[in-house]
């Protein structure tokens, strides 16, 4: 058996008080354990960004969001996003946490992050880069395509957290996702603190 800790490594301060186990077979058929973990105190540096992301999807339009809330170095930039993929539309908010999730990656790889921290609410953010997970969809496939490419470059740890649970910056992110919907453009800008 293999262990995948769905956190971060041990740069950093992750204590692994509230373990919950759930079994899945790889590629290979041999069994995962997968481990999630409530952080406790993360310390982060100039070479680190912490991004929180989230999905958004309306039903009349069948068109999707994301909205994305990076820290750095003290300082919270929001970002708002209407995306125009019809291809993969079909995947509801799914498909705007993965474009959330891969913008946070292309983010810290331009401006030369060495470590991502990337905070979401729905588990397959996680589970497809790391192939826990099949890709059966082409917005999967590309999602884990665009993964593999940038893994070497930039050391990226998933961490889930409860989504609508009084989560600050996930909520946060909920909220830019949803307001992309009706914008349908991008917005970009310091939060308000």
């Amino acid at each position: 058996m293999r262990d995948f800790i769905v956190c971060c490594t041990t740069k950093f301060s992750i204590f692994y008080s509230q373990i919950q186990s759930n079994k899945v077979n790889d590629s290979k058929n041999q069994e995962i354990k997968i481990q999630s973990c409530i952080e406790q105190d993360i310390k982060t540096d100039d070479k680190t960004l912490t991004a929180y992301v989230d999905g958004s999807y309306n039903i009349e339009t069948m068109q999707f969001s994301y909205g994305m809330v990076l820290l750095i170095n003290g300082e919270e930039i929001c970002v708002s996003k209407h995306v125009d993929e019809p291809e993969i539309a079909d995947m509801r908010n799914v498909a705007g946490e993965i474009k959330g999730a891969q913008a946070a990656m292309q983010y810290a790889v331009e401006h030369q992050f060495e470590n991502l921290i990337i905070y979401h609410d729905y588990e397959g953010i996680a589970k497809w880069c790391l192939g826990v997970w099949k890709t059966n969809k082409e917005g999967t496939k590309a999602y884990k395509a665009y993964y593999d490419s940038i893994k070497d470059k930039l050391n990226v740890s998933f961490i889930k957290v409860k989504g609508h649970s009084n989560n600050k910056y996930n909520d946060m992110a909920d909220e830019l996702a949803k307001k992309a919907i009706f914008d349908m453009g991008e917005d970009v800008k310091t939060c308000t603190k």
